[in-house]
């Protein structure tokens, strides 16, 4: 199979973030020495042993999704080499990112992003690169995704949980898919508002090659609330605080270029999940804004 070598030379909107928030003149070279194509031992060998695991991909009409898999840590996720992952897992009918991947499964690049988190440690590592088959036997989805880019991630913001597998029947609350115009309902509003844990998905689209187009996904974390909802002409809008991070910028930069994201929050407490997808604005040096 063959592999896509990906550029790591930082795009411009992540230097225009960079630059705005006054970060070293030397991070593009910095954050491109830090990624890298082959996947590492340590990351591959943590990707196997994770019962769970938040992925995105975009949809037939360009728009990121996220979603988080579950299953057993021997069948969830396994390293077939330092570029290959393969991953089974069953996802409700109506996820989204189940969705895209049905309905892309004839398209020439499928791009993904994946970022694992082990909530009883915090550490996290985040890889990303094409899906290079897909099919679904007996509910189960089977994907094999070659990677070429990874990278370590700070622990920061990630709130230490002991997790338990508690296997459901879910049923969708609310599909707003069809409509442009969302003003969300009270079980969307509170599964939001219990959020303090989320995953951002962000899109960067090369006016060069497909080599420098991808997908980001990241962990964004604080207290219950921290995620803010407001109402106005008929919509819900959604604000995401940026605490200080590495100050790589990759997500912030991918919006600043593409303005388009797609969120997941999860409930830990009711295993119920909020897929969000939209337009997507850096509105201060703080806040980023999405509706």
């Amino acid at each position: 199979m063959l592999k896509r070598i990906k550029v790591h030379d930082q795009h411009e909107g992540e230097i225009f973030v960079q630059n705005k928030r006054h970060t070293p003149s030397n991070m593009p070279m910095v954050v491109s020495n830090m990624i890298s194509d082959d996947m590492p031992d340590q990351h591959s060998e943590f990707f196997t042993h994770l019962s769970y695991f938040a992925i995105s991909t975009i949809d037939i009409d360009g728009r990121p999704w996220a979603t988080i898999i579950v299953g057993s840590p021997t069948t969830l996720i396994r390293a077939i080499s330092e570029m290959e992952l393969n991953i089974s897992a069953v996802l409700p009918k109506d996820d989204p990112f189940l969705s895209s991947i049905i309905n892309t499964v004839n398209s020439p690049y499928r791009s993904f992003a994946g970022i694992g988190v082990d909530f009883s440690n915090r550490r996290r590592n985040k890889v990303a690169g094409f899906i290079a088959t897909s099919n679904i036997v007996n509910d189960t989805l089977n994907m094999s995704l070659l990677t070429n880019e990874n990278v370590g991630n700070c622990p920061k913001y990630i709130t230490i949980r002991k997790l338990e597998y508690c296997k459901r029947n879910p049923q969708i609350a609310a599909d707003y898919r069809n409509t442009d115009r969302i003003s969300f309902n009270q079980e969307c509003l509170d599964i939001i508002n219990q959020a303090s844990t989320i995953f951002l998905a962000t899109r960067h689209t090369s006016t060069i090659s497909d080599n420098t187009s991808d997908l980001g996904i990241n962990h964004r974390g604080g207290y219950s609330g921290f995620v803010r909802t407001y109402e106005e002409n008929g919509y819900t809008y959604i604000v995401i605080p940026d605490y200080s991070g590495n100050r790589f910028y990759q997500s912030l930069g991918n919006i600043e270029t593409d303005r388009v994201a797609g969120v997941v929050f999860p409930c830990f407490t009711s295993g119920d999940m909020l897929h969000v997808t939209g337009i997507h604005i850096n509105k201060t040096q703080h806040l980023c804004q999405f509706y």
